[in-house]
């Protein structure tokens, strides 16, 4: 995991400050937002038809913290808006592409995994797909049906 800290955003009287995709910022998960200060500012998150407030530093405050996933709400933009003195810090992590591509290796992996441990089990006690059923003979699907109806039998007691 690749951490990453984006600091001193500066608000200018009223001015707005977006992150958007052109700056990279989108395919971060932001974790926290920090504004630093006197004076006041909030924080919007834009989401499809959605303005959210997440920060806000009142005039008397020094610090606001506040902790969010920018992942449960499917924010595409945080617009800032505030006083000039007020200094904006949003903590975030982002995954590289090995982080993606180790979790899909190893997905398969155990995909793989439970095949073959699915295979070395006992045609008995394992449950058939309907491919290897129908490759059983008249006799062996009727002891088969048979185990399956003691073995849901012994589960139900």
């Amino acid at each position: 995991m690749i951490k990453r800290t984006f600091f001193g955003l500066s608000l200018r009287d009223k001015q707005k400050f977006t992150y958007k995709e052109e700056n990279g910022l989108l395919c971060y998960t932001f974790t926290q937002i920090i504004l630093v200060g006197q004076g006041e500012a909030k924080i919007y998150g834009l989401s499809s038809n959605k303005k959210i407030l997440i920060a806000s530093l009142k005039g008397k405050q020094n610090q606001c913290q506040c902790k969010f996933i920018m992942d449960e709400n499917n924010f595409t933009h945080l617009i800032c808006v505030g006083d000039e003195s007020a200094s904006v810090h949003v903590l975030g992590y982002k995954l590289g592409k090995q982080v993606q591509e180790i979790e899909e290796n190893y997905q398969q992996e155990n995909l793989v995994f439970q095949d073959e441990f699915r295979a070395l089990q006992p045609v008995e006690e394992r449950e058939l797909d309907s491919d290897e059923f129908e490759l059983l003979s008249k006799k062996d699907k009727k002891e088969y049906k048979k185990k399956q109806k003691q073995k849901q039998k012994q589960e139900n007691y």
